[in-house]
C-alpha cells in the first residue's frame, strides 16, 4: 500500500510567507551576532542546533511550506535567545 502524501499548507506570497521569512531573517540576524568560536561546548551545540533549524526553515520556505518554516524559525529563535552575542 502506498503512503498517503501529507498536504502542506501554503498561501503563496501571502502573510504566512511574509511572517515565515521575517522570522527566519530575524533569527539569522541574531545568530550572526554570536561568535561560535568563543562558545563553550554546550553553547556551541545550541548554536549548531539553531543553525540547522534555520536551514530547515529556509528549505521549507523554498518548498512553500510556510507553516513548517515558521515552526523551524520559532524553534531556532528559542535556541538563539539562549546564546550571548559577541562583544564588539
Amino acid at each position: 500500500m502506498l503512503p498517503i502524501p501529507t498536504p502542506t499548507v501554503t498561501l503563496a506570497n501571502g502573510p504566512s510567507r511574509q511572517r515565515a521569512t521575517h522570522q527566519l531573517d530575524d533569527t539569522a540576524a541574531k545568530l550572526a551576532t554570536v561568535d561560535r568560536s568563543t562558545l563553550g561546548a554546550d553553547s556551541a551545540s545550541t548554536y549548531d542546533q539553531a543553525s540547522n533549524l534555520l536551514q530547515a526553515g529556509r528549505r521549507a520556505l523554498t518548498d512553500e511550506d510556510y507553516v513548517a518554516a515558521s515552526g523551524f524559525a520559532r524553534k531556532a529563535a528559542a535556541l538563539a535567545a539562549k546564546l550571548t552575542p559577541a562583544s564588539p
